[in-house]
């Protein structure tokens, strides 16, 4: 069933890396699928991002959480570009490329966030056949384009997560062993440490607590857009923190009823469990 639980360790440093890397969508377009309160999404267009579109499963109780949080932390005048849409992983993404403006050579993102998302395992393959088909192939560019304008870095999908379930740490890797068979390339970037969501659940607390951070790039010859930060949990999240433009009016979920079954994964045995850092994929030509 879908987890209604308030801000996530990995949206929170989703939304420090993006406040921290504003090079990376700054006059672009970004898709967040799965957005919950939409944190990352929100942080990123309060930065700069021309144009991002916020989904979630077309639940009405989901997006509209999502608008609330928009209203909440995004003036109305600053909105023009901001969209929300209910969506299914692995439909077509039509209805997402539509908000993209007209102006723009092609119609796909420059940045895909996914925050939290890789223990849904069945749903691997959706997430990346929308994300396949989603990010932009054009070759990223340092500076600005004819017109004068900040050309965005080469185009990406940043994916943070965490082993929630130790034993299924496995299932969850299987999301980046899928991305390689698809082409994508990987390059380690960040991990950071919380305290565990569930504190309560079993499994070792150090894999729980860690937020592993992945990246992916469409042209594989280019130095990666995404930067490498130390693998240690610093001060800059208090930083964020303290800004009352985010986080502290987003709504969380901790009133809202369950809202829906999703098919479960297969049970597995234990298997040997490998604490992976992040990484970066880029899609092969």
């Amino acid at each position: 069933m879908l987890i209604t639980r308030g801000r996530w360790n990995a949206s929170r440093a989703f939304a420090s890396y993006l406040d921290d890397h504003p090079e990376l969508y700054q006059g672009g377009s970004v898709l967040e699928l799965g957005a919950g309160g939409a944190l990352p999404g929100i942080v990123a267009a309060k930065n700069g991002a021309r144009t991002v579109v916020l989904t979630d499963y077309p639940d009405a109780a989901l997006i509209d959480n999502i608008l609330h949080n928009v209203r909440a932390n995004i003036p109305e005048g600053d909105r023009g570009g901001v969209h929300v849409e209910g969506y299914i992983w692995g439909h077509p993404v039509e209805p997402l490329l539509r908000f993209l403006p007209d102006d723009v050579e092609e119609k796909a993102f420059d940045l895909i966030i996914l925050s939290d998302l890789i223990f849904n395992h069945s749903q691997h393959d959706a997430m990346l056949k929308s994300c396949d088909v989603a990010l932009s192939q054009r070759r990223g560019t340092d500076g600005t384009d004819a017109s004068g304008k900040k050309s965005p870095s080469a185009p990406c999908l940043l994916v943070f997560y965490t082993h929630h379930r130790p034993h299924l740490a496995h299932r969850d890797m299987a999301f980046f062993t899928k991305a390689q068979e698809r082409g994508w390339h990987c390059e380690e970037i960040l991990t950071r440490k919380y305290p565990p969501m569930f504190p309560e659940d079993p499994g070792e607390e150090e894999v729980r607590a860690t937020v592993h951070v992945q990246c992916a790039q469409a042209e594989p010859a280019l130095t990666s857009s995404c930067t490498k930060q130390p693998h240690s949990n610093t001060s800059h999240l208090a930083k964020y923190t303290a800004r009352k433009t985010y986080q502290p009016e987003l709504r969380d979920f901790r009133d809202m009823p369950l809202l829906r079954q999703i098919q479960p994964g297969d049970v597995l045995g234990v298997d040997e469990l490998r604490l992976h850092g992040p990484v970066l994929y880029r899609r092969a030509k």
